[in-house]
C-alpha cells in the first residue's frame, strides 16, 4: 500500500530450560507458530529462543528434542553450554546475547534464568 510504513518487528528473547516439547516449551512454540502466521496488520514478531545444555553434543545435530523443534520451525535457537547448575559463567553469555539482540521483550519461565539474568 503506498504511503504505508511497517513497524519494526517486535524482538522477543525467550529463555527456556527444556529438553522436550511439553508444558511451557509447548506453549512458547505455539506462540511462535501463531505470530509467524499472523497477517492481521500487526507488527511482525521476531523470536529468538535461548536454552542451556549440559554434556556433549554431536556436531551438526541439535542437542535435544526441544532445540530440534525450535530449529524445525525456522526459529533462531541459541544453545549455551552449561557446566553445572547455577554455572556463574553463564551470566556473561546472557548479557552478551541480550546486547546482541536488543530485545523489546525478555521472556522467562523459570526462576533459574531470571536469577542468572539479574545477577551482577
Amino acid at each position: 500500500m503506498p504511503g504505508t510504513t511497517h513497524a519494526a518487528p517486535i524482538k522477543v528473547l525467550a529463555f527456556m530450560e527444556a529438553t522436550v516439547v511439553n508444558g511451557a516449551a509447548k506453549t512458547l512454540l505455539n506462540f511462535c507458530d501463531t505470530v509467524a502466521h499472523s497477517n492481521s496488520g500487526r507488527p511482525a514478531v521476531d523470536v529468538t529462543i535461548t536454552t542451556f545444555h549440559r554434556g556433549a553434543v554431536e556436531p551438526g545435530k541439535p542437542p535435544n528434542d526441544f532445540v530440534a523443534a525450535v530449529e524445525l520451525r525456522g526459529i533462531r535457537a541459541i544453545v549455551i553450554p552449561e557446566r553445572h547448575r547455577f554455572d556463574r559463567r553463564l551470566i556473561k553469555s546472557l548479557r552478551s546475547i541480550a546486547e546482541e539482540i536488543q530485545p523489546d521483550i525478555i521472556q522467562t519461565n523459570n526462576v533459574t534464568v531470571t536469577q542468572r539474568q539479574t545477577s551482577k
